[in-house]
């Protein structure tokens, strides 16, 4: 059995599918790995170079169906692992050669470890790259790591006993399954890789991958979080869910009224108790010298007023 199974989505990406499939086959950890390539309904040339990369390795399967999104395509990859470890990797980004074989080392000394996650570089347009370092905010919660799929890998026995999939039908997936996943592990951890990374392409806008942002997304991910957490009732899961989406759908939602509209029906869950961010531990020690109360009704007043501009 192959120790890592890495799958990768694609649609569309004949321009990044070379290098995402040459920093896999270019591995050190390669040979032990299986790769499934799942073409979800491109219409452009993917396939052929998939097809090539085939029929020289071994280890490579590939699977055309039609197109479903992100979300659809990781899920039908699924039925096909075998690895004992399972990785998801885009289709326009790649990995540094040693990064795989570090982290399936890491998990086979640290066997408990359910959930391993990894620094990544951001590569922009103009030779701009900038590291993020995973583990920065894990001092809030075990929540606050990159709410993303690609820079984690996975016990696939710990996936499959609590049988994950993602959300088909949004964009932002992950942010409505990562949180989910970290929830019943207690045994998650960070690589600390500072030489071999994975590379995310925010550059290309149009892929699978990469898509603008969409607040109805957005708001499926909250209401699905709300839902979840109204049954496992988690402290830091509240507190996870309400910093989030009060920065994502609150104050740069794009939509003033959507975000004054969920804001007033979720008023308590986005409370300064709640939002776990440096401004409002400012407001909180304010409250204890009783000035935060005057500043909470300057920020209700002016949200008001923003989302409803004709009061003014």
């Amino acid at each position: 059995m192959s120790k890592l199974s890495v799958i990768v989505p694609v649609y569309n990406t004949e321009k990044y599918i070379e290098r995402c499939l040459d920093s896999i086959v270019n591995q050190t950890y390669f040979n032990q790995m299986e790769v499934i390539v799942i073409n979800d309904g491109s219409t452009d040339n993917s396939q052929l170079i998939i097809d090539g990369y085939v029929t020289r390795y071994n280890n490579i399967r590939a699977f055309i169906k039609p197109n479903g999104g992100l979300s659809d395509a990781r899920n039908f990859g699924l039925q096909f692992v075998a690895g004992k470890y399972l990785a998801f990797l885009d289709s326009d980004d790649w990995v540094d050669a040693e990064l795989y074989e570090k982290c399936i080392n890491y998990m086979l000394v640290n066997s408990k470890v359910e959930v391993l996650h990894f620094n990544y570089v951001e590569e922009w347009n103009d030779d701009v790259s900038r590291v993020i370092d995973s583990a920065r905010l894990l001092y809030r919660s075990k929540y606050f790591t990159s709410c993303v799929a690609w820079n984690k890998v996975f016990l696939t026995s710990y996936w499959r006993k609590h049988n994950f999939r993602f959300y088909v039908g949004i964009k932002h997936e992950d942010l409505e399954l990562i949180p989910k996943i970290i929830y019943y592990t207690n045994d998650i951890a960070c690589l600390h890789n500072s030489s071999y990374y994975l590379h995310y392409d925010r550059s290309n806008i149009s892929s699978i991958m990469n898509s603008k942002r969409d607040i109805k997304s957005f708001k499926a991910s909250f209401d699905s979080l709300m839902t979840f957490n109204s049954q496992v009732n988690d402290e830091l899961l509240t507190r996870y869910i309400a910093t989030t989406f009060f920065f994502q759908l609150i104050l740069f939602g794009g939509n003033p009224r959507e975000s004054w509209n969920l804001y007033r029906k979720h008023r308590s869950l986005f409370s300064f108790e709640n939002i776990d961010s440096k401004y409002s531990r400012i407001i909180l020690s304010l409250e204890r010298l009783h000035m935060g109360l005057v500043i909470k009704w300057l920020i209700f007043i002016l949200d008001f007023l923003k989302a409803n501009p004709n009061k003014i």
